[in-house]
């Protein structure tokens, strides 16, 4: 939380896959500009109204059917990644200080947000993106990569890190093409 209440704090904008209590840090300080998306309808509508804030734009990605946090039933729908992945940033025209990656297709959805900042004219060297759950998978010392999110490093290094979080940048050398490459390698994992 405090890692992420900074990183907000300092945002002049914010973008989140998932919404929750990251979603009630925005808001508490205050981000400028902000939009979210969430693949439950219910959820988008207890996140807006508990926000409290009217300038936030949230959005509703329909993947089909889910079942608990989240996951589609159907995990091979078509829409999928164009509703969660593409489709709530295509009508962004500025870039995001800030995306926070906190739901379903994690990987898919950095390599997202990373695209959009770039596509968009955003200044890389500000430009960040949280993924949450980054120690998903760690037993211990023994690491699970089936489960981890660690791939991202190929094209982003970990700027800061707490127990939960993980602040991305992207690398000086990474191109669009490399980005979009790890993309299509992730746009079916649901993790």
């Amino acid at each position: 939380r405090k890692l992420l209440s900074s990183l907000y704090y300092n945002a002049s904008s914010v973008f989140e896959f998932g919404l929750g209590e990251s979603t009630e840090i925005a808001a508490f300080v205050g981000v400028p500009r902000y939009s979210g998306v969430d693949t439950d309808a219910q959820w988008v509508g207890s996140a807006r109204d508990g926000s409290k804030m009217d300038h936030f734009l949230f959005s509703f990605a329909d993947i089909g059917k889910t079942r608990i946090y989240g996951n589609p039933i159907d995990e091979k729908l078509q829409k999928i990644p164009y509703a969660l992945q593409s489709a709530p940033l295509n009508n962004e025209m500025e870039a995001y200080d800030v995306y926070l990656v906190d739901g379903r297709y994690r990987v898919a959805c950095a390599c997202a947000s990373f695209l959009h900042a770039m596509s968009r004219g955003g200044d890389m060297e500000r430009v960040r993106v949280g993924v949450h759950d980054w120690n998903r998978g760690k037993v211990g010392k023994v690491e699970d990569w089936h489960w981890g999110y660690w791939e991202l490093e190929e094209i982003a290094e970990t700027e800061h890190k707490s127990q939960l979080l993980a602040v991305l940048k992207l690398r000086p050398n990474t191109t669009e093409h490399d980005i979009m490459k790890m993309w299509k390698n992730h746009v079916w994992d649901r993790r």
